[in-house]
């Protein structure tokens, strides 16, 4: 009769090497769809019930072969959440929340080259037309618009300057 032995250390370690095999297998479905951060991918594996010492060698493991980068992600991240109209401070705090490092999000933010005060403008314009502001209300509608986008103060008094 072949009943696995927990008390067998043999059997533990078989039982660790399936694991990680499932874990391995979980993050290269991942990663095979779109980039993720190291904290989004720790996240997903703790919702299927893996614990942390089990994730971390493995995501290290990951990021020393270069197949999940915090940097990748955060540039593609970066780049499609600017495509959408989002701006500097939202992308920011996005990355944050993601587990990005301030130094990866600064560097991220400095070399994607976008415009951000072309950026609001055109994102204004979108939204509100080309008409000319007729009213404080108006002013404000556009004010609180963009900086629910993430755009800095400056940022908003040039596209409203320009509208």
């Amino acid at each position: 009769m072949n009943k696995p032995n927990h008390f067998d250390p043999g059997a533990q370690d078989k039982d660790k090497l399936d694991s990680d095999h499932r874990i391995k297998t979980i993050i290269y479905r991942f990663l095979t769809r779109r980039e993720y951060s190291r904290l989004e991918l720790e996240r997903k594996l703790i919702k299927k019930e893996f614990n942390s010492a089990q994730i971390t060698p493995l995501l290290d493991h990951f990021a020393q072969e270069d197949l999940q980068s915090d940097q990748r992600f955060a540039e593609a991240f970066c780049r499609f959440r600017a495509s959408k109209g989002y701006g500097p401070f939202k992308i920011e705090v996005e990355l944050r929340l993601k587990g990005i490092s301030d130094e990866i999000i600064a560097q991220t933010l400095d070399s994607i080259g976008r415009d951000w005060y072309k950026t609001a403008k055109e994102i204004i314009d979108r939204r509100f037309g080309v008409d000319k502001i007729s009213s404080l209300e108006d002013r404000g509608k556009r004010w609180r618009f963009l900086q629910n986008r993430g755009f800095t103060s400056d940022q908003i008094k040039t596209a409203i300057e320009l509208s």
